[in-house]
C-alpha cells in the first residue's frame, strides 16, 4: 500500500469513527485529553503498519486497539502516582 493510499485509507477512517472511538475512549479513560491522545496514538501506529489488509471489520479492530492503548496509559499513569514510603497506594487526581 502506498503511503497515499494508506493516508487516504486512515483519513477516512478517522472521519468515519472518530466520534465513536471518542465517546468509547471518554467511557475508558474518564480523560478527553487521555482520550485524545490515544486516539492520535491508535491511528499513528496504524499508519506505522505495513498493511492492513488483515483487518476485515475497522470498526471492532479500533475500539479494541484503542482499549488496549488506554489501559497502557492508565496503568503508567498509576506507576508514576506510586509513593515511595507507600507501594501500594495510588493516589487519584483528586488526592494530588
Amino acid at each position: 500500500m502506498s503511503r497515499e493510499n494508506k493516508e487516504e485509507t486512515l483519513l477516512k477512517l478517522y472521519n468515519l469513527y472518530y466520534n465513536e472511538l471518542f465517546n468509547y475512549g471518554y467511557r475508558v479513560a474518564q480523560n478527553e485529553d487521555i482520550t485524545r491522545d490515544c486516539i492520535q496514538d491508535l491511528f499513528l501506529q496504524m499508519f506505522k503498519r505495513a498493511s492492513f489488509n488483515d483487518i476485515r471489520d475497522p470498526k471492532p479492530y479500533l475500539i479494541k486497539s484503542l482499549r488496549f492503548i488506554i489501559i497502557d496509559v492508565l496503568k503508567k499513569n498509576k506507576k508514576l502516582l506510586l509513593t515511595p514510603n507507600e507501594p501500594n497506594w495510588l493516589l487519584s487526581a483528586e488526592d494530588i
